[in-house]
């Protein structure tokens, strides 16, 4: 919906005092609203046209805003003139059950659609008046009178038409709400058409929320119809309405659903007034009104179509100050001002009416952030300030009662509102740079650069021309500065924002440069022109200075060392300002070691002098070691900082300088090792020989090395010790022969363990850079062995001793004997000397270690070969049972399997066994039968077994007989002890009961 914004006017016939005075006034009685000479209700548009019969007074197509009144000719106190879309589309209309007119207007709600054509508004329009009067009341005082009407697309049908004006404002939400609830007093006025534009009936309401003769919200104060026809006997309404009964023609757009465009067909245009003094209604703070159409003439009717529109009797509007544009740092005074509109006249608001501001975005401050009005003048200040570049915007709102409502106005652009203020902060700012130190001579170029700040960072300014000034000596300055920044014929070419100053000097001192620059900011709110200069706070370099000195710096001394012990360089920084050669402390001095620098502890690198490190004004140290034979060449170099009353400056200085009284500095690393070995494992008692190597390395890598004395150190059980060392390395009459660097240690141990040995000696290295002595040991970390260890072990034999039925049997002698010794030093083995060694072993008796019969180990044994055989059985049993006696060779002994078991166990079988023949005593054959043996008096150990025929007899007992020879035959031979199907062994002493089952003979 498009509506036409309200215009508040003070009315011709009036001045501003006596309208307003007439609005308070008390009203007295009055009975018309029509016919009084100040507005027709004539059922047309136009004043020229005074109807029938005639009537004088302003008509719609001269009241304000009206789009044929562009002089605004009226006498309306206010008025409003609304285009609603026509279209069914766009058209905002009322929707939802509860959007009624005896409903509050918190449950109304619109939407874009479309109504019946009777019920789509084209125009609505309305306007007030303060002084309306026919005359014919005892009152003489002007009356208070509300004109309004509206236009319909299509006049076909009844239809009912409605006005409500409104306390509080009623602007329709974007969400599809309404702006605020009734407020007691607002005021109804309802309209019926009938037979297609007859005026039937119109009242008047006034909304009062509970307690209402009509559904309990609105009150009936007036029913009346049309307006008086009769010229110069009006009947006297307090409210009435008229519509046209013949076509006319439209003051602006009309678009006819049928008939010509721009003429109202009949009853297509309405138009009434209310006396608003006569019904009680004087003096109502009215803020915005809706025309609307209805579906039936009761109040609780669904609404259709409205359009909405400001109607100012009583309002209030907000402005605030110009926008523009300042540099950061200028405060800027931010106005507000509010005006209250009383009766539809415009005034300043009251003294102490306050007025709030905030920044909705930007950088700033409000001081304070709200105000009150000053006296008459409806306005009042605060301060905006900003030390930030950016755009603020700034708005501002009140909350006041006009004539018993409440506003609350904002700066958002509506009506007689303001928008929001916005200032842009600006900012410029001139640097020149570098500050620096140099030798007198060389050539040196200040930067100058200019930028600015509009919020979005700083970027390059150009400007026409920038100052520079260079006070001290300076000399063949090239100055590009002149002709402004970013010039791009300059050389060389100054990039946007940029311009040089070149220049050097042949004094040593101080060279100072200030540069300076008018600049003009241009911005969307204008443009803010002030002057930048070095010497400005914000500039990000203050003045630059250009020192021409002089400064050197040396390192010493050189010196040789053992790899591994700590050196120190002392650094001395020196500098002239003018005045001789004198020591200055610098920030940090660069030393490098070239070579091999070991755990380097550098006090330079915080510069000299400081207390912390104990050094002297312009001297630091460096320290470090080598673990790798060979030079280290030390070299210095510092940036020099001299603080003068001139400024800082910086000179850079080096050891390499032909003005360095040291040039670089040498430290020559030597060292020596000694060595021991090797480490091995042999067999107790077995020799072993350790030697020992002593070698130097000055840088060329390392040779061998005689020395006079090496002290060997042996830990352990070391026996039969032949030490060659004592008397130094490299001895020709060592036997055996020792070359170079080289002595010998033999020994040897007859306890299990290590035997540990140590080297050490003291060693004179002299070269061209000195003599040293240094001290070696196998303990030091270059040892290439560190001390050798001899381990010395022993073996052990295992073997098993069981009984025939496979039960461990202990009680056995054996002979064990070593037929070889090992050598470990090549894993060979060597036959004992004359005969083998041997010792006797008694189960569970020393030296048998394995306290189990029948398990025998014997330990600490010297590596070799060992064989082991029984020579004495256990009492009671055989020796030369499977397997035998022996004797059998234990496997092999070696270093690392010095433990070895033999793989076969002896056997013996117990010398007792009862055997059982059955035989037919005729045919001298074995007999099958069944054999019981009762061992002594136990019924628990009876063995049960069958007799074995023949081939079974002679498997279990690696025989080859026959039955003849078992049983006593003519073949018996040689063997008649042979016998037996049954057989018993390994029976303990005692005495034994034999029963034998003998089948029935066949």
């Amino acid at each position: 919906m498009s509506t036409r914004e309200l215009k508040r006017v003070i009315p011709r016939k009036y001045g501003v005092v006596a309208a307003f005075v007439i609005f308070m006034m008390a009203v007295g009685t009055a009975f018309a609203v029509h016919d009084d000479g100040i507005f027709q209700l004539d059922g047309n548009a136009f004043a020229n046209d005074p109807g029938n019969p005639a009537r004088t007074g302003d008509d719609w197509d001269e009241i304000d805003d009206g789009p044929t009144d562009p002089n605004n000719d009226d006498g309306a106190t206010v008025s409003a003139f609304i285009v609603d879309p026509l279209d069914q589309v766009n058209d905002q209309i009322y929707t939802g059950g509860s959007t009624k007119d005896d409903l509050d207007t918190t449950g109304w709600r619109h939407t874009a659609g479309s109504v019946p054509d009777k019920d789509n508004i084209e125009h609505a329009f309305a306007a007030m008046y303060n002084n309306c009067d026919d005359g014919e009341d005892a009152n003489s005082d002007p009356d208070q009178c509300l004109f309004f009407g509206l236009d319909r697309f299509a006049r076909n049908g009844d239809a009912q038409v409605g006005f409500w004006f409104f306390k509080n404002d009623m602007t329709p939400n974007a969400n599809g709400t309404f702006g605020s609830p009734h407020a007691v007093g607002d005021i109804l006025v309802l309209s019926n058409f009938t037979n297609g534009g007859v005026v039937g009936t119109i009242k008047v309401y006034k909304w009062v929320g509970s307690g209402g003769d009509t559904n309990g919200t609105l009150q009936l104060l007036a029913a009346e119809g049309e307006c008086a026809t009769t010229v110069g006997n009006p009947l006297l309404h307090d409210s009435c309405g008229e519509s046209n009964t013949t076509g006319k023609p439209s003051p602006w757009f009309y678009d006819a659903k049928s008939g010509p465009d721009n003429t109202f067909p009949q009853g297509s245009f309405y138009e009434g007034g209310i006396n608003l003094s006569s019904l009680g209604l004087a003096g109502t703070c009215i803020s915005s009104f809706i025309a609307e159409t209805r579906s039936s003439q009761s109040v609780d009717a669904v609404l259709k179509d409205y359009a909405f529109g400001k109607f100012s009797v009583c309002d209030a509007n907000i402005q605030i100050g110009s926008d523009g544009a300042n540099r950061v740092g200028d405060t800027h005074t931010v106005t507000g001002h509010v005006n209250q509109v009383i009766g539809g006249v415009s005034q300043n608001a009251p003294a102490g009416t306050t007025i709030t501001f905030s920044i909705v975005s930007g950088p700033g401050t409000l001081t304070p952030s709200s105000c009150t009005t000053i006296g008459t003048t409806g306005s009042c200040s605060v301060s905006l300030d900003s030390n930030d570049p950016g755009t603020t915007v700034v708005s501002a709102s009140s909350t006041l009662s006009v004539a018993g409502t409440s506003f609350t106005v904002t700066t958002d652009g509506q009506g007689l509102n303001t928008g929001n203020l916005t200032k842009i902060w600006v900012n410029a700012r001139i640097s020149i740079d570098p500050d620096d130190v140099n030798r007198v001579g060389d050539f040196h170029t200040f930067q100058v650069t200019l930028e600015k700040n509009t919020g979005s960072g700083w970027v390059a300014l150009d400007d026409e021309a920038v100052t520079v000034t260079l006070t001290g000596d300076a000399d063949n300055v090239t100055d590009n500065c002149a002709n402004g920044t970013g010039d791009a014929g300059d050389t060389p070419a100054e990039a946007a924002g940029i311009c040089n100053v070149k220049f050097n000097s042949d004094t040593p001192g101080t060279v100072v440069g200030s540069a300076s620059s008018a600049v003009t900011i241009s911005t969307a709110e204008g443009n803010v022109s002030f002057t930048v200069s070095t010497g400005d706070a914000n500039s990000p370099t203050g003045s630059a200075t250009k020192r021409f000195v002089d400064a050197r710096i040396s390192i010493d001394p050189d010196a040789v060392n053992r790899v591994g012990d700590s050196h120190t360089f002392t650094v001395t920084v020196e500098a002239n300002t003018g005045s001789g050669w004198a020591a200055v402390d610098v920030d940090a001095v660069t030393v490098n070691l070239a070579g091999d620098a070991d755990n380097v502890v550098n006090t330079c690198t915080n510069g000299t002098g400081d207390v912390g490190d104990s050094e002297a004004t312009g001297v630091c140290t460096v320290t470090f070691d080598s673990d790798t034979p060979g030079t280290v060449t030390g070299s210095a170099s510092a940036t020099v900082a001299l603080t003068t009353d001139q400024g800082n400056i910086n000179v850079a200085v080096s050891t390499t300088d032909a003005n360095s009284p040291t040039g670089n500095a040498i430290k020559r690393f030597v060292d020596a090792r000694i060595s021991i070995d090797p480490d091995d494992t042999n067999s107790i008692l077995e020799f072993h020989t350790f030697t020992v190597l002593v070698e130097v390395n000055t840088g060329s890598g390392w040779v061998a090395y005689d020395d006079d004395a090496v002290t060997v150190g042996l830990t352990g059980d070391a026996d039969n010790v032949t030490d060659n060392c004592a008397n130094g390395t490299g001895d020709a009459g060592d036997t055996p022969t020792e070359t170079t660097g080289r002595c010998t240690v033999s020994f040897n141990s007859n306890t299990v363990g290590d035997v540990v040995g140590s080297a050490s000696a003291t060693v004179s290295i002299t070269t061209t850079q000195g003599s040293i002595n240094v001290p070696v040991s196998t303990g030091d970390a270059n040892s290439p062995t560190g001390g050798a260890t001899k381990s010395f072990v022993a073996g052990s034999v295992r073997w098993l001793k069981k009984d025939g039925d496979g039960n461990l049997l202990g009680g056995a002698t054996f002979e064990v004997c070593r037929t070889h010794r090992l050598d470990s030093s090549n894993g060979t083995y060597t036959a004992e000397p004359v005969e083998p060694f041997c010792f006797t072993v008694l189960d569970n008796a020393a030296p048998d270690a394995d306290n189990t019969a029948g398990e025998l180990q014997v330990n600490n044994l010297i590596l070799g070969k060992y064989t082991v055989k029984e020579t004495i059985p256990p009492a009671g049993y055989h020796i030369g049972d499977n397997p035998g006696a022996g004797p059998f060779a234990f496997p092999d002994m070696t270093i690392a399997n010095r433990d070895v078991t033999l793989a076969t166990v002896f056997v013996n079988i117990k010398a007792f066994r009862i055997i059982v023949l059955t035989c037919d005593d005729i045919t001298h054959e074995l007999v099958v039968s069944s054999v019981d043996l009762n061992i002594g008096s136990d019924p628990a150990a009876v063995d049960s077994m069958n007799l074995l025929d023949l081939d079974a007899w002679n498997t279990a007992y690696n025989q080859d007989v026959t039955q003849a020879q078992l049983c006593g035959g003519n073949d018996q031979g040689t063997n008649p002890s042979l016998g037996g199907a049954a057989s018993f062994g390994n029976l303990p002493d005692g005495t034994y009961d034999i029963r034998t089952v003998v089948p029935k003979a066949s």
